[in-house]
């Protein structure tokens, strides 16, 4: 999927995140996108409400999908970034 949440979604099912919450905003909409469990054990779901320690992850999180982007040939590294990016969250967040 090219949307966040169809993203998030698929690191959650395919095991490369237990979970995920990706606040959205766009035109002046914020959106929240909420994925996969905060307890794999007891399988307690997260929710906008959950608190998550995240560190320093905004760099790896650009990085991964702009990379991504960068191999289907959707976004060049020397290019403008803008347009590539916002079509990533088209379905979300006034989108």
């Amino acid at each position: 999927m090219n949307t966040v949440a169809g993203m998030l979604q698929d690191a959650v099912d395919d095991r490369t995140l237990p979970g995920a919450v990706a606040l959205l905003h766009r035109q002046g909409l914020t959106d929240a996108v909420v994925v996969g469990a905060q307890d794999l054990e007891s399988g307690t779901p997260i929710s906008r409400r959950t608190l998550l320690h995240g560190d320093s992850l905004g760099t790896p999180l650009t990085a991964a999908p702009a990379l991504t982007f960068v191999a289907d040939g959707r976004l060049e590294l020397d290019g403008p970034a803008g347009s590539p990016l916002l079509a990533a969250f088209e379905g979300t967040a006034g989108g």
